[in-house]
């Protein structure tokens, strides 16, 4: 009774791919027929509707059926109509439930669909690819697609034709197609329909067509164009045949196929080789079959993952046919044996003899035959689907703790799911979108200063390139990915126009879910190098010596620790050097630098690196799995650099290097040329924007000293200049400036940011950039306002302002802000004083319905500011704020 269960499953599931059979899927039939106890199978039948596997019709007796997908919530009908219509509403078309369809066939699958769709009666449809990798089911899944979605009629033929076998004998095909008439020759006894009659309607399905001759082929496209043909034997009648075209071929169609027909053929796809699929997509394969055969012997069947890995790695030079053949082979061969027993368990000895190992490309590495049930074959398969990671972020974020920052915990999350993840340059440049990310990431990182971290540039290659793949992204649940999504946007800037940008430039399609991942990782991508204070780098000689070891240990240690460049083995220590500071150029931030090489010259190779030396740097020799496994535990530890080479030292018979780190602290510079009181002033105004915490010195300096190279020289030894703030540029070479005016109009905004990016998070810059404007509205205000407190007022405009923008969906820039700060508040003074505004002023009249909005929505913001200084704002200033942003 241990499989009961499956056993269940298994009888719903067939049952349901027939309405007819709906009755039977009940507890009392299903226990007569497997002679078991009625409650048993009534607690499983009910354990898989709870889990949203199978709907529930309350009838007399409870009826049952498999739902198309994995629903959240139990799902309950009052009628079996009721639950036919929503099956019927809910189940995957044909087309989509082929294997592959949303990974390596995704493209080929939209084609189709596009192609068949097409007014009035769909396009003709090419189907090309070697022998056996699937052409004959396509077009039977394309005829049953038409059906379902009502293109055309349930009565409607399929029509095959297999054209090889008229290869010799084109008028025994003319007639077989176009049929004749009594008389037309020998033996035509009676009036005879064609083929391409017969298929009026349907779809007519035409394989190997490179096989018809010449003169078959000119008929057949003069028959697709006008829909009419003459029967054999009658030149004067017309026949009609309205039926849809399919076409296939193992041949190359521009050397077989006459130009003339190809030309009519207008849809043209591909089908992949097996050995081209990606892994999961083989296994589910492997899986189909073998589901066919288990209904075939009725049985459940078990196999091997030995055997698993053996048809996922073999070539099989008949492709997806030949695989089907091998499976059913080995499934006989192994029903011979175990005929009494009631599991079929298929292993490597029940493969069928003409299976050669010599087209076995490799064998996994197994610890044991573990027997695996056919059901759960590919229950891990979708572990990097689009709506699992998602639900995993999802996860992370409700779970998390109020100290823990959002994308410091989505960090870790992924580089402990993709821990050995590996992708080569060579594999990157191989496809359309590799090579144009690629030149994507280059582009901003020399147009915004932004370094990329290779890591998460792997896992967005790897899920949106590497294998093709295409997810349905389904929403696990609204409210909760409405949540997720919120939560997620309150950490998102400029990353989101980067991706759409990008997404634009190499016409990328995605559902709302692919976006949303893409964004996450491009966040971690060019963020995450900013907290990564020490790069752990292994360098060595091979095609993948070096990957291999920062892999192997990345899985030991539970942690991705170490990138790795691989060189072939007759580089020089200069190329070496070349390679590892193009590395070191992407990742400025760092503060430690632990290099590992297999071998060279010790002086050389970091004679020639460029690292600063307010960095430290270390330099291990002979590098091994051993030594690699050695520093990446303590540096999971939190061992400092010093030590863990000189822990290294001890155990291994090893060259060290260690260059000590010259500490300096980072500054902000302000400097005024109209003196140094204004300079200070200045400075009090940027201390006071950031936050408390900060690490950043902020000093004010005499303009002209600052504008002497000795001067700087000499500032420079303690202190790294970050920028200068002030009113004019002291010209200090590789120093940035910023003026004042460009701080309070928000000029140059990026800039700043980048400068401030490494110390602070975006919610931080944000704070600091609205601080920045605020406090230099209030040295303004300060001068201005006679009789009000002025960091008051000024508190209550800008929260008045804040709630305005939100009313009205606005977001206004810096100079509007700060215009609006200083003009408000006068008002609020002018209109305590009880003075009103200047005739001078010109206002534009208008009644429209957005200036009544805005008067509304005006008015509700400035409530607290009218009842705190007991001042009402007439409609003649708040027309003057209107008029001043829409302007603006």
């Amino acid at each position: 009774m241990s499989n009961l269960r499956d056993k269940v499953y298994i009888l719903i599931e067939k049952n349901t791919e027939n309405y007819e059979e709906w009755p039977q899927n009940n507890a009392k039939k299903i226990a007569e027929q497997f002679n078991c106890s009625r409650n048993l199978v009534s607690q499983y039948l009910n354990e898989y509707w709870e889990k949203g596997v199978f709907g529930k019709i309350v009838s007399r007796p409870v009826l049952f059926f498999k739902l198309p997908q994995v629903e959240i919530n139990a799902k309950t009908f009052k009628s079996l109509h009721a639950a036919r219509v929503w099956n019927a509403s809910h189940s995957v078309s044909p087309l989509d439930a082929i294997i592959g369809s949303e990974r390596s066939l995704y493209q080929i699958i939209s084609q189709i669909k596009a192609a068949i769709q097409y007014p009035p009666h769909g396009l003709p449809i090419l189907i090309t690819g070697e022998t056996g990798t699937g052409k004959s089911y396509l077009a039977q899944v394309i005829y049953k697609h038409l059906q379902k979605m009502k293109f055309i009629t349930k009565t409607a033929r399929f029509v095959s034709v297999n054209c090889s076998e008229y290869s010799n004998n084109p008028e025994l095909f003319l007639s077989n197609f176009f049929g004749y008439v009594k008389g037309a020759f020998t033996g035509a006894t009676q009036n005879n329909k064609g083929l391409a009659e017969i298929a009026d309607g349907g779809v007519l399905f035409l394989d190997e067509i490179h096989s018809l001759s010449k003169e078959c082929q000119e008929k057949l496209f003069q028959f697709m164009d006008t829909g009419t043909f003459h029967r054999l034997g009658d030149n004067e009648h017309w026949s009609k045949s309205n039926c849809r075209f399919v076409f296939a071929t193992s041949e190359n169609p521009e050397k077989k196929i006459l130009p003339t027909l190809l030309r009519r053929i207008p849809v043209k796809v591909f089908l992949p080789a097996f050995n081209k699929r990606s892994e999961q997509e083989k296994k589910e394969l492997i899986q189909f079959f073998l589901k066919n055969e288990q209904k075939k012997v009725g049985k459940e069947i078990y196999i091997t993952n030995n055997l698993v890995s053996f048809l996922i790695h073999y070539t099989f030079k008949g492709n997806v046919g030949d695989l089907k053949n091998v499976i059913q082979l080995s499934c006989a061969n192994a029903l011979i044996q175990q005929v009494e027993e009631n599991k079929l368990k298929i292993t490597l000895m029940e493969l069928p003899e003409k299976v050669g190992f010599e087209n076995y490309k490799e064998l996994k590495n197994t610890n044991n035959s573990r027997f695996i049930a056919v059901s759960n074959l590919t229950k891990n398969d979708q572990k990097n689907s689009i709506e699992h990671i998602i639900t995993d972020l999802y996860t992370i974020d409700i779970k998390k703790k109020p100290s823990e920052k959002l994308f410091d915990c989505y960090q870790k999350y992924f580089k402990k799911r993709f821990i050995n993840i590996s992708i080569s340059d060579s594999e990157t440049l191989n496809s359309f979108f590799g090579l144009k990310f690629q030149q994507f990431t280059r582009h901003i990182e020399d147009d915004y200063k932004i370094s990329v971290d290779t890591f998460f540039y792997k896992i967005i290659l790897y899920l949106f390139d590497k294998n093709n793949y295409h997810y349905d992204f389904k929403e696990v649940d609204f409210q909760k990915w409405s949540n997720f999504k919120n939560d997620v946007n309150k950490y998102l800037g400029y990353e989101v126009g980067l991706v759409r940008e990008f997404k634009n430039e190499v016409d990328l399609t995605s559902n709302e879910g692919e976006e949303l991942l893409f964004i996450i990782l491009f966040k971690l991508m060019v963020e995450e190098h900013k907290s990564q204070k020490r790069l752990s780098l292994i360098v060595a000689h091979g095609a993948n010596t070096a990957s291999s070891i920062a892999q192997t240990v990345n899985t030991m240690v539970g942690d991705y620790i170490f990138d790795a460049i691989d060189m072939p083995l007759d580089v020089t220590s200069k190329e070496i050097a070349l390679r590892v500071n193009n590395y070191l150029n992407k990742r400025k931030s760092f503060a430690d630098l632990l290099l590992l090489v297999d071998m060279g010259s010790l002086e050389k190779i970091s004679s020639q690196l460029e690292i600063s030396n307010n960095k430290n740097f270390a330099l291990i020799t002979n590098v091994s799995t051993g030594i690699a496994l050695d520093v990446a535990n303590q540096i999971k530890l939190k061992v400092d650099t010093a030590s863990i080479v000189q822990n290294v030292k001890k155990n291994q018979t090893i060259d060290v290097f260690f260059q000590k780190s010259v500490k300096k602290q980072d500054m902000i510079v302000c400097t005024c040329e109209s003196g140094l009181g204004t300079a200070t002033k200045l400075k009090q105004i940027m201390v006071k924007s950031f936050p408390k915490n900060s690490k950043i010195v902020i000093d004010s300096f005499d303009y002209y000293s600052i504008a002497k190279e000795n001067y700087i020289s000499e500032l420079r030894k303690n202190y790294n200049i970050l920028f200068i703030v002030g009113t004019l540029d002291p010209q200090v070479k590789g120093v940035t400036f910023f003026s004042i005016e460009d701080l309070i109009l928000g000029i140059n905004v990026k800039k700043i940011t980048n400068k401030l990016a490494v110390y602070f998070d975006q919610k931080q810059l944000e704070i600091i950039n609205n601080n920045i404007l605020k406090n230099f509205s209030l040295t303004n205000l300060t001068d201005q306002l006679t009789i009000l407190n002025p960091t008051k007022l000024l508190e209550q405009v800008t929260d008045a302002i804040y709630i305005l923008q939100t009313k009205l969906n606005l977001s206004l820039k810096n100079n509007t802000c700060f215009g609006l700060y200083i003009h408000i508040c006068c008002l609020i003074e002018r209109l305590v004083m009880q003075k009103g505004m200047a005739d001078e002023i010109n206002l534009s009249k208008t009644s429209s319905n957005k200036f009544k909005n805005f008067y509304k929505a005006f008015k509700n913001s400035f409530t607290v500011v009218e009842q705190y200084y007991s001042v009402e704002i007439p409609e003649i200033e708040v027309k003057y704020v209107y008029d001043y942003i829409k302007e603006a």
